[in-house]
């Protein structure tokens, strides 16, 4: 099935549940590693906790390919249930992120690349899902305030964790690129 394929039935399939997708937030970073060592990082059963900064824990529902479901447990006490909607071994994986299962707010695409031998070019984008007929007002506040620069500065902390990870082997800690508003663990004032 072709991309567009899969994309005109994720569309129609969000339709149906008064939802259309909103414009993607993406950031990539190239890593110094071949594109089988940063899938092993990001493709192992529970790995979040071994390269993402806000991930607190990881528990997996069921593991690998399509259909795969786990858990992030993030610092600040959010939990998200991700949904594996397709897995291509190798390559890249897309699947859907919530945190009232089964609504989902976003679709999440993790993609690599082999630039070189040794070299190897990580992307991801979250695209939102939208209520269909929000109002404007309502929309901007809405991605203003959970996706947008948020959503950004979240990918960024996440594509470096995995950098790290890949290169080093060495688990990123907690808040290791900066905090964030919505996934860190708070602090007292």
């Amino acid at each position: 099935m072709s991309n567009d394929d899969e994309t005109a039935i994720l569309i129609e399939r969000l339709k149906e549940s008064g939802l259309e997708l909103g414009e993607p937030i993406k950031k990539v970073v190239e890593i110094a590693a071949s594109i089988q060592e940063v899938w092993g990082a990001i493709s192992k059963a529970g790995n979040l906790t071994s390269y993402h900064p806000f991930c607190k824990a990881n528990p997996v529902h069921k593991w690998p390919n399509v259909g795969s479901c786990d858990e992030v447990v993030y610092y600040s006490g959010l939990i998200y249930q991700r949904d594996f909607i397709k897995w291509l071994e190798g390559v890249d994986y897309d699947l859907e992120i919530g945190p009232n299962p089964p609504s989902k707010s976003a679709k999440v695409s993790w993609r690599l690349a082999e630039k070189e031998e040794n070299l190897t070019e990580l992307s991801i984008a979250v695209t939102p899902y939208l209520r269909i007929g929000m109002s404007e007002t309502k929309r901007v506040a809405y991605l203003k305030s959970v996706f947008g620069d948020v959503i950004a500065s979240y990918l960024e902390s996440v594509v470096k964790g995995v950098d790290a990870f890949a290169t080093t082997g060495v688990d990123v800690q907690e808040n290791q690129f900066g905090s964030h508003p919505m996934y860190s663990r708070a602090r007292p004032e």
